[in-house]
């Protein structure tokens, strides 16, 4: 899809020898009995907005200083198109908007970001829609400490309907890992802290795996390969099509390998570009798609009965509780098996409360300096508690954009994850190092040894601790990079300082 030329999605219908593991793909497989769901979309533009460099006075400016203006970028133009029951093949060259128009199709997209109308059935998409449909990301979408019949498991749990036992997911997690040859590895972990993990072609049957047990109707696959449109028509017609535009076809080639050399040199060649455009336009393709969206309601009627918004509404209704359940089963496995974070927060808090003890060893009782002496002391607790929360970060930004894939497909609530993961991070994160650094600190630094005040004390520093458990978790939802993340807290410890 060029930035302004491009009219059409590229559908290709099933074709031999096309690897899909190499080709972004949408497939709406039905089941048996299941009515024929056609997807269309119409008149689909897009655009983002990107970073332009500025200087101040001819002098180059820092990012992280200076506010750079954005422009948008034309990503989509006029895309219009209909995928019909079958497998349907998007090919063309990187960074040209084959992974924006998928988002859209599955109302992954933000709505304000794109016009254009997406159809099912001739019928505008239910609410529901994205959580009832497979979508398999470009990037592998899975925790990397559990194994593969883990996280399909845990897709299982959440996303079936909760009238299914145990023992009928473990049969159809076990079927799902058969089919899809991932017995070898079913059950080693993704990725192994120095250790090699699973294959990359396994990580990405795992992700596949995770979609395949809603058992949709329509599965979306976004390889790397995104996509930029040039023809839409039977497989068959490709060779003579391309060779009428002037292309040289050299004799049996794969149909998919001579499509993309076709866009790639299409790309790097305006000149091409607009001449294979100008030619979809005119041909009788485009006129052919276009009168299939118009008369897509009568297409439809003859092989679909009534409204089917039935076929995408929610029948895995489940409560917060049993989405909290699950989210914390994960979350303390995942800590059970990387147990170096919680050692090392216990250790920092050990090693900071003996370091602040001896700086502020039994300090004197008197007004000068023993007052001012104190009010250091009680700044270094509070400060230390705060900074020591900084492990809390990394873990989160990691995880971010599997939860932003997990909670889009419909896996929980936003709540619920921010909660499981509090619970889980409080006990063996939070309480206890607190604790410890409290009962170093509270005996040696010369508090008075009294059981209310201790408590007293023991609550001030968790509440602390607390404090920048939360600036932490705001910054990591703030902030992508996690080298920028001190800096943040930094300004945050200057308002508690004055």
């Amino acid at each position: 899809m060029s930035d302004d030329n491009v009219d059409l999605q590229h559908q290709i219908e099933p074709i031999n020898n096309v690897q899909p593991s190499q080709t972004p793909t949408v497939t709406t497989e039905l089941r048996t009995n299941d009515p024929t769901i056609t997807i269309s979309f119409k008149n689909i533009n897009a655009s983002i907005k990107i970073p332009v460099d500025s200087n101040r006075g001819g002098f180059p400016c820092p990012s992280f200083l200076c506010w750079k203006s954005k422009k948008e970028k034309p990503i989509l133009h006029d895309v219009s198109g209909i995928f019909t029951s079958g497998m349907n093949a998007i090919l063309g060259p990187t960074g040209c908007g084959k992974t924006s128009l998928i988002e859209i199709m599955t109302d992954r997209k933000d709505p304000r970001s794109y016009s254009g109308e997406v159809l099912i059935n001739g019928q505008t998409r239910p609410h529901s829609f994205k959580h009832n449909v497979g979508y398999v990301a470009q990037e592998d979408m899975f925790n990397e400490t559990l194994t593969p019949r883990e996280n399909i498991f845990f897709s299982a749990n959440l996303r079936l309907p909760k009238t299914l036992s145990t023992h009928e997911k473990e049969v159809l997690v076990s079927n799902i890992i058969s089919e899809l040859a991932l017995e070898s590895c079913a059950d080693t972990r993704m990725n192994k802290e120095f250790h090699r993990g699973v294959s990359g072609g396994e990580k990405k049957r795992t992700c596949i795996g995770m979609e395949l047990v809603l058992s949709s109707k329509i599965l979306f696959l976004d390889e790397p390969t995104t996509g930029q449109c040039i023809y839409q028509g039977p497989p068959g017609n490709v060779a003579s099509y391309l060779q009428a535009q002037g292309f040289e076809i050299p004799p049996n080639n794969n149909i998919a390998d001579i499509a993309l050399d076709v866009s790639i040199e299409a790309n790097e060649n305006d000149e091409i570009l607009k001449n294979l455009c100008t030619a979809y336009i005119n041909s009788p393709m485009r006129t052919n798609v276009l009168d299939m969206l118009t008369n897509q309601n009568d297409m439809i009627s003859s092989t679909s009965v009534g409204n089917h918004q039935h076929l995408y509404e929610i029948n895995a209704a489940r409560s917060g509780i049993r989405e909290i359940f699950y989210l914390s089963q994960r979350t303390l496995r995942v800590v059970r098996r990387r147990p170096t974070l919680a050692f090392a927060q216990i250790s920092v808090s050990v090693i900071l409360g003996l370091l602040v003890g001896t700086v502020f060893f039994d300090l004197e009782k008197t007004t000068d300096p023993g007052v001012s002496n104190r009010l250091g002391k009680c700044f270094f607790l509070i400060i230390a508690q705060i900074f020591s929360t900084m492990t809390a970060i990394e873990p989160f930004i990691k995880e971010r954009s599997l939860f932003i894939h997990e909670t889009e497909g419909g896996y929980y609530r936003i709540w619920a994850f921010f909660i499981a993961k509090l619970l889980c991070d409080i006990l063996p994160l939070r309480v206890i190092p607190s604790m410890l650094f409290a009962l170093i600190t509270y005996f040696m630094t010369g508090f008075a040894r009294t059981a209310s005040q201790f408590f007293i004390f023991l609550l001030a520093i968790f509440i602390a601790n607390m404090f920048g458990s939360a600036i932490c978790f705001f910054a990591a939802a703030s902030i992508g990079v996690f080298c920028k993340i001190p800096l943040f807290e930094l300004n945050f410890t200057d308002v508690i300082k004055h």
